[in-house]
């Protein structure tokens, strides 16, 4: 029985932190940081991704669609210049925050929308006194932007009636710092069940290896043996 855990783990982790459920980062361009998301349908790019924005203090000013593509992009978030930028001499700041929702071939399903490759961009411009230049070396700005995307992919809905409720809390240990919090819902990521099932692991069978993956990371913190030896067995993980 054992075995089958260490199987399991061996198939799901590398999973987990490839194929999307954790955030995938992208090559940098010039100006700007680029993450990926994972995929969404028209449905959940047009309300939830747009939703988590909102939460976050980031409003859409602009929505684009075509045949090919889906793209909000939200107005300048004008804030108070985090430390690294006023350390050096920065007297104003602004971000925002572009989304691209690249249509997947042949993904149009009866709901009446395609399924979206989701990706997160942002731009950020510092005021030196005399004009706006692009900054990035801001670690609060950095851990910022990665809360918004670890939102966005970090919980599963498996159909559309679906709900999913929590209540997120944060615990701050330092003065100096601006938080905040959310919470976000996305689906099963087509690519990690189409990884499964290339190596010939029949659908079903894959999106159960990946909703326990998913909900092994938070039973494995679980203090209590007894509990977590009884939800493992439901799962139908017996070690």
């Amino acid at each position: 029985m054992r075995n089958r855990l260490i199987i399991l783990n061996i198939i799901i982790i590398p999973l987990l932190t490839g194929c999307g459920f954790l955030i995938k980062k992208l090559p940098v361009t010039s100006d700007t940081q680029k993450y990926y998301l994972g995929t969404a349908s028209t449905k959940n790019f047009q309300t939830f991704i747009k939703d988590i924005l909102l939460e976050n203090g980031y409003y859409i000013d602009e929505y684009e669609q075509d045949a090919y593509s889906s793209n909000m992009i939200t107005k300048w978030n004008v804030r108070e210049p985090f430390p690294a930028e006023l350390d050096l001499g920065h007297l104003d700041a602004k971000t925002r925050i572009m989304i691209n929702g690249l249509v997947i071939n042949n993904s149009y399903s009866q709901n009446g929308g395609f399924n979206y490759e989701c990706y997160l961009k942002y731009s950020n411009l510092v005021y030196n006194g005399s004009e706006y230049v692009e900054f990035y070396n801001s670690p609060i700005l950095l851990g910022n932007i990665e809360s918004i995307v670890k939102e966005i992919r970090k919980a599963l809905l498996l159909d559309d009636n679906a709900e999913f409720n929590s209540k997120p809390e944060l615990e701050i240990y330092a003065d100096d710092v601006k938080c905040s919090h959310g919470s976000t819902s996305g689906c099963l990521d087509e690519n990690s069940i189409f990884y499964l099932m290339s190596r010939g692991i029949k659908r079903n069978d894959a999106e159960k290896l990946l909703i326990n993956g998913f909900i092994l990371d938070a039973v494995e913190k679980i203090t209590d043996l007894e509990i977590k030896k009884f939800i493992k067995e439901i799962m139908g993980i017996i070690e």
